[in-house]
């Protein structure tokens, strides 16, 4: 048994740690986990892509004989990998995780299901867990997963429409999202993480957009179709009903000095998946014609969505990057109808000849000395030189958002629709809202 380690470290020790992207290297883990096994025997060889809980990359290679199952598992991310054995099953693997010096790093474990592979892996001393999710993937053809597993938009009602809720899950466990009840007449834009690993709890800040009155929520998803949201002050505790949760698609283009990823709301809408299509594709280009220069290799650039509202009539939402050799993140606003097919304006929602502009622009200045009174001197000249030129449609009103400052944040300021009813296209659908 020690020789056979020995000479299994011995060939993991000579593998590469770099970027697996290529076949060259595909199929040298073939070669490198076949060799793991006695040359005279059959060997089934799977490669599985994947991510972990915190949006990280993975390449699984996994080897068995029907009665051994060996193999290695990279860290695409920080380009190291651990070796893996155990007894061979079927349905499930539990393995034990070695690093490149022959120490025993912890243990993975894990059930197949069909092409998808779910694990998880814990360090010896308990102190690192990773929840891990893999899709079987064609040795010659090595491309990253769609999107990771946690990735997703969850669109839940109270009593009909009178309490809302929605909420985006990132791959990092972050989660934006915001209520809304009319029985209350409050509106929150939330803010906060997942407390565990399966987000079935999450923890949140929230801050009104209209009044900037903060409070502490707290999410607790019973089942499939049902959570509690409540309040960390016991004001209330209400039950909310799941409408529909939505999905992300991930677009990724990779070189051997870059990494270009976008994503974007998976929709139900040929104009929509036509228009979201070309957008995502022309950002990519420009990324990849911009990022010919030597000196920008190994570049990773990632475009995000920050989804405001969906429903049926339109998706609202701020798409973000950011630029190489800029701190800050580069905005860009979707406000777009489902129903016609086209971008919305801010021209659109309102009546020809209404100088609605002067009315928002002044209950946004307004806005910004009430926001900007208990805060620092920097703070406030942030608040009140930003132009807050990035609009999202919201059920109550038309939210502005700042510029995101690595310091002070962002800052939203709500104009409800009650405050520009009068100017509001009659056959424009936010007139229903109100």
């Amino acid at each position: 048994m020690r020789f056979t380690l020995v000479k299994i470290f011995l060939s993991f020790i000579l593998l590469s740690l770099t970027f697996v992207n290529s076949n060259a290297q595909a199929s040298t883990d073939f070669i490198e986990v076949k060799s793991l096994f006695d040359s005279t025997e059959p060997v089934w060889i799977n490669f599985y892509n994947g991510y972990d809980n915190f949006g990280n990359k993975y390449l699984l290679i996994l080897g068995n004989n029907q009665e051994t199952e060996k193999g290695f598992l990279h860290f695409i991310n920080k380009k190291t990998k651990l070796f893996l054995e155990g007894p061979y099953n079927l349905i499930q693997s539990k393995l034990l995780a070695m690093d490149t010096l022959s120490n025993v790093w912890g243990n993975l474990t894990g059930e197949r299901q069909d092409s998808m592979f779910s694990a998880n892996l814990i360090s010896s001393d308990k102190k690192l867990a990773y929840d891990l999710r893999f899709k079987q993937i064609n040795r010659n053809i090595i491309e990253p997963a769609e999107c990771p597993y946690n990735i997703s938009y969850h669109i839940y009602k109270n009593d009909s429409t009178k309490n809302l809720l929605n909420f985006q899950l990132f791959e990092d466990g972050i989660v934006h999202g915001y209520y809304f009840s009319n029985d209350d007449k409050i509106n929150y834009y939330l803010s906060g993480r997942c407390l565990d690993l399966s987000c079935r709890s999450i923890q949140l800040s929230g801050t009104s957009p209209i009044s900037w009155k903060k409070e502490k929520f707290k999410i607790q998803i019973l089942n499939d179709h049902e959570i509690i949201l409540s309040s960390t002050n016991h004001k209330f505790k209400k039950t909310f009903i799941k409408e529909n949760k939505l999905e992300f698609i991930c677009k990724s283009y990779f070189t051997n000095r870059h990494s270009i990823q976008a994503r974007y709301l998976n929709l139900d809408n040929r104009n929509y998946q036509k228009w979201i299509q070309n957008f995502t594709q022309n950002w990519i280009n420009s990324c990849i014609n911009r990022n010919q220069s030597p000196i920008d290799s190994n570049t990773n650039m990632k475009l995000n969505f920050d989804l405001a509202w969906c429903n049926h009539q339109y998706i609202s939402g701020i798409f973000f990057w950011n630029e190489q050799g800029y701190r800050l993140n580069i905005n860009y606003p979707l406000n777009y109808n489902l129903k016609s097919g086209e971008v919305i304006q801010l021209i659109d929602l309102f009546e020809k000849n209404t100088d609605y502009k002067s009315v928002i622009k002044n209950y946004i200045d307004s806005s910004k000395q009430v926001l900007s009174v208990n805060f620092t001197k920097n703070n406030k000249e942030f608040i009140q030189k930003d132009p807050f030129n990035y609009w999202t449609i919201l059920p109550t009103g038309l939210c502005f958002t700042s510029e995101l400052n690595s310091i002070y944040g962002a800052y939203r300021i709500l104009v409800p629709y009650a405050r520009l009813d009068a100017l509001l296209r009659k056959n424009s659908f936010v007139k229903k809202l109100i």
